[in-house]
């Protein structure tokens, strides 16, 4: 069956349907589950022709599926963090730090997405409205949004500074609004 003629009568599809159902050598539906009726619903704006609709369901039947991606695990969320907002790295350093650092590559993208969630898993600020409050409060506590500053976690690729420093006394305990984001596991504190 055509798809000009699924377009054009849906009365017309029902009578081929059924002539097509009496004859075996025919292919009724397509590979990947649909059939006939699901293309009542095609818009033909989508494809300029038969031909690449049909390439576009071939191109659906060949693609395998994406391999699940290796989790972060707690230290490298931290470094992340870290790197982005103590170190106030470039993105594109974050991303070469994290490769030396942990020999795994990691796209840009992926790091920015695990690092917006880090901070809203610590329940840290959204970073733009970080900006806002930091211009009204420099110094002040609530300017605060690093791993230094926010947690009691110290790892030995932080700069010797950063590993002596305490956390500031609201995060230090768990009687703060925003409490301490302890994730990582005993064997990685120092």
């Amino acid at each position: 069956m055509s798809i000009a003629s699924v377009l054009n009568d849906s009365q017309d599809e029902d009578q081929k349907t059924d002539d097509q159902t009496s004859q075996p050598n025919e292919v009724q539906s397509i590979d990947d589950g649909t059939d006939s009726r699901d293309f009542t619903d095609y818009c033909p704006s989508e494809a300029t022709s038969a031909s690449s609709f049909e390439s576009s369901i071939a191109g659906r039947k060949r693609r395998r599926p994406r391999r699940g991606c290796k989790k972060y695990t707690n230290e490298q969320r931290y470094f992340i963090w870290y790197h982005r907002t103590d170190l106030k790295e470039a993105w594109d350093d974050v991303e070469r730090e994290f490769l030396r650092q942990f020999g795994e590559v990691r796209k840009k993208s992926g790091l920015q997405c695990k690092f917006y969630r880090v901070l809203h898993e610590a329940k840290v600020e959204k970073v733009r409205e970080q900006a806002k409050s930091g211009r009204r409060y420099r110094g002040d506590l609530v300017g605060r949004f690093g791993v230094v500053d926010r947690t009691a976690e110290r790892f030995a690729w932080m700069r010797p500074e950063d590993q002596s420093r305490p956390p500031l006394p609201c995060f230090a305990t768990d009687d703060c609004r925003n409490p301490t984001y302890k994730i990582c596991a005993q064997q990685n504190k120092i």
